[in-house]
């Protein structure tokens, strides 16, 4: 874990380099070169999906960064300038989605492009972006978390998100020079990011109807952060309602007491997931419909 990579003055200004912002950047990049390679997949113009990439892009980074500002005010009420200091971390990847979807759908109506299809070849790199993306809140040590009792755990340095906020908060000593054993909960979203990215590749060839890869990713990562929450402990989790599993806990190696369900990110989690397996079925059926329609031999 090296919250900062590295660090330089410029004029007398020092400048800092940290791990956060180079693997958000890395998966950026990855998404785009993703992105713009399916586009001849797709048969989409390519500068059209360059334009629909920009706005995807600036979007999501606003969008993400107003969801965890309005999900965490008591961080800026005494400094409210820092709501624009994007390079310190604090996004919430819901907030980004959701402003990118409003986005893209603004824009490929003004490009008469197909948002099914425009989406299908988004999917793919909002996955392996994103998996990109928690390395570097691994790095950083944001996101982290509950401590952990069995054998998958890591320990964050000095410097780190974690140590800076469980020593503010009397949890650590200020003596300490490491976190207590803690999930390494990004890590697990990584790694299941990157399967979500095969699996969608997978299923791209096969979609029975355009809609269908994003509608599989969205489902996918709606089951995928439902899990991982149970394993967060960082503050930003708001909860709906703390519900206890004792047992779950126990099998998960989390400390007794900890709530498993129902935090804010997982009540958005069911809801989207309804939602998508709802649409996706309902495309289904639609799709069926008109290729018996316009089958010479329909089923008897």
């Amino acid at each position: 874990m090296l919250p900062k990579l590295f660090e330089f003055e410029i004029l007398g200004h020092p400048i800092v380099i940290g791990s956060y912002g180079v693997m958000m950047s890395v998966g950026y990049l990855a998404a785009l070169v993703v992105i713009y390679r399916r586009s001849a997949f797709l048969k989409i113009e390519r500068d059209d999906m360059l334009d629909l990439l920009f706005w995807i892009l600036v979007s999501s980074i606003v969008g993400s960064r107003i969801m965890y500002v309005l999900t965490n005010p008591q961080s800026f009420s005494a400094r409210p300038l820092t709501v624009f200091a994007f390079w310190d971390g604090g996004f919430v990847f819901y907030g980004g989605v959701i402003a990118a979807l409003c986005a893209g759908a603004l824009v490929v109506k003004l490009k008469k492009i197909s948002f099914l299809k425009a989406a299908d070849g988004i999917a793919p790199g909002l996955s392996i972006g994103h998996a990109l993306g928690r390395l570097g809140c691994y790095g950083v040590g944001c996101c982290w978390g509950k401590p952990a009792t069995g054998f998958l755990s890591a320990r964050f340095p000095a410097e780190s998100v974690a140590m800076d906020d469980l020593q503010n908060k009397g949890v650590l000593a200020v003596t300490a020079s490491e976190t207590m054993p803690l999930h390494p909960v990004q890590l697990y979203e990584s790694f299941g990011e990157v399967a979500i990215f095969m699996g969608i590749l997978y299923f791209e060839r096969k979609k029975p109807f355009h809609g269908g890869v994003i509608f599989l990713y969205l489902i996918a990562y709606a089951v995928l952060r439902f899990f991982t929450e149970i394993f967060r402990g960082d503050p930003t989790r708001g909860y709906i309602k703390k519900l206890e599993t004792p047992l779950l806990n126990k099998y998960l190696s989390i400390p007794e007491g900890a709530p498993s369900f129902l935090s804010t990110s997982q009540l958005v989690s069911i809801i989207l997931c309804f939602v998508t397996v709802t649409a996706f079925i309902l495309l289904y059926q639609r799709q069926a419909k008109a290729h018996h329609g316009n089958s010479p031999h329909p089923p008897k």
